[in-house]
Formats: C-alpha cells, structure tokens, sequence
C-alpha cells in the first residue's frame, strides 16, 4: 500500500471526525461513505423486516383467533376474516420475506419492500376492521396504534422512508377512525390523537436511531481506518514508500515457499545506489534521501504490476521480487531498473561534473525442483551484487547456478 493511500485515509479520517464533532441536520453522508453505509446496512436491515414481519403475522393471527375464541366475532365472519388477512396481510407479507430469502441482493432495496409491506398491512387492517362489529371494531382500531411503532422502529427503516410510510398511514388511519360510523366522536378523536402520538414519537425515536447508527458507522470507519493506516507505517519504509526490511522478509519468504510448493520460477534483483557515500558526504543527508527516494521510485516502476514487488533493504541498498519470472524476465527487469535510475540524469558531483547516479545490480533465480531457503537465495543475488561492484558498477550480474542438481 502507498503513502498516498495512507494520505487519503488521513483525509477520510479528518472528514469524518468534523462530521462527528458538527453533525449536519440532514441524515446523509454523501459520495462513496453513503454507499458503503447503506451497502452494511442492509443485511440488517433485512433481517429486521423479516423479524418484523413473522412476529407481525403471528401476533395478528393469534389476534383474530383469541377474538374468535372468546366471542367477539361471531362464526358468519370467520371465514371472511380469514381471507380478509390471507389476501391482504399474510399472504403479501410472507411472500416478500420469501423473496427477501430467495435473492439477498432485494436487500439493497428494503426499505421500498417496508413500504410494500406498510401498504398491505394497514389497508389489510382497516378492511378488516370495517368488516367488524361493535367493541371488537373499536379495540382493534386502537390497536393499530402499533403500526408506527412497528415500521418506524421495529423494521428499522432509514427516517426519510419513515416519513413516507407516515405519509401512507396516517391519512388512512385518521379517514378510517372519523368515518367508521360504529366509533363515536370522542373515541375517533382519541383515536386520531394516539396514532398522531404515536407517529410521533416513534419518528422521534427513528431519526435518533439512524443518528446513533451513523455515529457508531462512521466511529467503526475511523478506528478500522487508523489501524490500517497503523499496518500500512509498520511495513512501509517511511523514506521511500517501499517495504520495509521486516515486511520485504516476510512477503519474500511466502513468495519463495509458493514458487517451490507450485513448481513456479522465481527471480530476486538486489541493487546498491554505486558510491552512495561519496554522494551522501558530498551533498549532505537531505539530498541523499532524495537520490534514495528517486532511486526507490525507479525500482516500483521496474518492478510492474503485482505480485512483483520491491523494498528498502538496508540503507541504500533496494531488493526486487519477481514471482513467476524466469532469467529472462529477470534480465529485462534488469535493465528497466538500470535505464529508470539513469534517465533520472541525477548528478554526483563525488565522481565528477559529467557523471551521474547510477546502480549496481545482483540478480539470482529459484529452481523450484530443488528446496532453497529464502536466505540462501538472497544471498546469492547478494554474491552476485558483489561482483557487478567489482567488476566496475552500474551494471548487472547473474547468479545462473542451477542449486541442488
């Protein structure tokens, strides 16, 4: 990971503690946050109306048949209750749970299934609360108090679709208790003032909810962020944005047992910056970590896309890793690596006004048909470091020894 990933985690991190510390009013985060909130979200969400939805259409039918049981509704509406709240309760709402189980992905879209789902059950309930007669008309009418209660808080919905599910209930609700000609003025009155309550107090509840939620979300970004960015420093070299020696180790040992365990060729290119020390005490330290970071910039661009990989081994002293790449692969990354350093025309004013910085290189390949410690492999591409140094620099050597045959 580079530090501009490390950067942008800084920058999400500071977004999010400004909206920590000043909340908008607005329950919305905007761009890529909002995504993956509503993306986590909806797995809970889900199981929620699923919750919701089972208790709804046990507790109703368990409703209808103690009704039944003790009196209240007589035996000639029985069967028409039943189907009253097969066609516009159970049946819609088992259905969308089915759905819901079929194709997860519907997830996404919950909070439109809630309000399929607060249509069915409060047109389900009024009919059948004007197919009943007397006291068991008026008890269940007050019942439906739970309506809110259950979609604003119970589904845990998003508040801007519990203001629309509002929108759908309550006029039904208040139309139904005023013109029930079985309900008195009072009753329907009381009436209207508890589903209002309710409504309330439920949205209330709901918009404080998302708040907490959104809160506890983006506390969870923050921390998860910080300890990545954390990872990211404790296997980053600080100068260079490479591996560090730790995670270089470590990441090229796993490389070295997945070539052998695969049967795959693997190559290591160790590379020294040449009289680095005469420049360093020419120039001073600022310039050389800028000759070493330019010099690490044209190692990440020699090394290409993953899984190749390169790190800061020592103080100038760099390490390429090539999985899958035989001498020849090697050797072309080779001279990208060389030809990188010495397009950047970088002065050594150490050796003379003409010359520039350049780098030797050691190069050493995995036979995968014989075991070979990460060690002893990177000691050979060291050995051969060595001789490119003796043999005068700013060039390549080879270690094609064929190990264990």
């Amino acid at each position: 990971m580079s530090r501009l990933t490390v950067t942008g985690h800084a920058q999400i991190i500071d977004e999010i503690d400004r909206y920590l510390a000043a909340p908008p009013r607005r329950l919305r985060f905007g761009g890529e946050l909002e995504t993956r909130f509503q993306d986590e979200r909806a797995l809970l969400n889900g199981k929620m109306v699923h919750l919701s939805g089972v208790l709804g259409v046990i507790s109703f039918n368990i409703g209808v048949a103690g009704a039944i049981g003790v009196g209240f509704v007589g035996a000639n509406h029985v069967f028409r209750l039943t189907l009253l709240a097969l066609a516009l309760i159970d049946t819609p709402i088992l259905a969308t749970l089915a759905l819901l189980g079929r194709r997860p992905s519907l997830a996404r879209r919950i909070d439109r299934v809630s309000i399929a789902n607060c249509t069915f059950s409060t047109l389900g309930l009024i009919a059948i609360n004007n197919n009943l007669d007397g006291q068991i008309a008026l008890y269940q009418a007050f019942s439906m108090v739970m309506l809110p209660v259950t979609f604003n808080i119970i589904s845990n919905v998003s508040f801007s679709t519990a203001l629309w599910l509002a929108a759908l209930y309550m006029p039904a609700l208040l139309l139904n208790a005023h013109l029930n000609p079985t309900f008195s003025f009072a009753a329907a009155a009381f009436m209207s003032f508890m589903y209002v309550y309710a409504a309330g107090l439920s949205l209330l509840a709901n918009y404080r909810i998302e708040l907490a939620e959104r809160k506890n979300y983006l506390n969870f970004v923050r921390e998860n962020l910080r300890n990545a960015e954390l990872s990211v420093l404790s296997r980053t070299d600080a100068l260079t944005g490479l591996a560090n020696r730790r995670d270089f180790d470590a990441r090229f040992a796993a490389e070295v047992e997945h070539a052998r365990s695969n049967g795959r060729p693997l190559a290591v290119i160790v590379a020294d910056i040449d009289h680095f020390k005469f420049y360093n005490d020419k120039l001073g330290h600022p310039e050389g970590d800028k000759c070493i970071r330019s010099v690490a910039q044209a190692l990440a661009e020699a090394a290409g896309p993953a899984p190749n990989f390169a790190g800061r081994i020592g103080g100038e002293e760099f390490a390429l890793v090539l999985p899958e790449a035989g001498v020849d692969a090697a050797a072309a990354a080779a001279a990208r690596l060389r030809n990188g350093v010495e397009a950047l025309r970088l002065p050594h004013p150490a050796l003379g006004d003409r010359r520039i910085v350049s780098v030797s290189l050691g190069v050493a390949c995995l036979n995968p048909a014989c075991p070979e410690a990460p060690d002893a492999l990177l000691s050979r591409a060291d050995a051969a470091l060595y001789r490119a140094k003796r043999a005068g620099r700013d060039r390549a050597e080879f270690d094609l020894r064929v190990v264990g045959a």
